[in-house]
């Protein structure tokens, strides 16, 4: 006797018309549920096109050739790299100034929820339980450089001249790299 997801619904919606005109980009949406009436769902997307499915890739809404979408997916790469890296060193640096700068765990919780950063727990028991450190932490998914800002700022934490270059290095390679996708776009 076990537990069954079955697929309940399925709807396909066409995203983008691919550079042929003779098909596109799809998401399928797909809910399943299961013996005791729970349900989950998720997305799909797909090219349906025979003349453009190894030639091009749907990637951030343009269509680009697939020789220069692997270029791109290593360049976002590197920045991704770049962000964890200097996440880590802001963290290290300033994480205990700003946890002296709110008056309570308490303060610091409610200023994170209310400005919807770092994925805060539904409740204030659940986040000084876990540990505080943890919820600003890589490990809890990937890091938010703008939500970690916000807090530095919040607090009145002067970022080193170094930080404040690399912050804006990588600012300047991501536009780069949206630079590239739209020059590069077919359609």
């Amino acid at each position: 006797m076990g537990n069954k997801w079955e697929l309940l619904n399925t709807e396909e919606t066409l995203i983008k018309v691919c550079p042929c005109g003779k098909g596109g980009y799809y998401k399928v949406y797909k809910e399943y549920t299961d013996d005791y009436n729970r349900s989950h769902s998720k997305d799909e997307y797909h090219v349906q096109c025979n003349e453009c499915y190894g030639k091009y890739r749907y990637y951030k809404q343009h269509w680009i050739p697939t020789e220069h979408y692997e270029v791109v997916k290593k360049r976002e790469k590197i920045i991704s790299d770049l962000e964890n890296e200097l996440y880590r060193e802001l963290f290290n640096s300033h994480f205990d100034n700003i946890l002296v700068n709110f008056k309570s765990k308490k303060a610091l919780y409610e200023f994170c929820q209310i400005n919807r950063i770092f994925n805060m727990p539904g409740t204030l028991n659940t986040f000084y339980k876990n540990g505080i450190a943890d919820y600003f932490s890589v490990r809890y998914g990937i890091p938010r450089i703008a939500d970690l800002i916000m807090l530095i700022e919040r607090t009145s934490i002067e970022l080193s001249n170094e930080e404040v270059k690399k912050l804006e290095s990588i600012k300047k390679e991501k536009q780069e790299v949206s630079n590239y996708l739209t020059q590069n776009s077919v359609l």
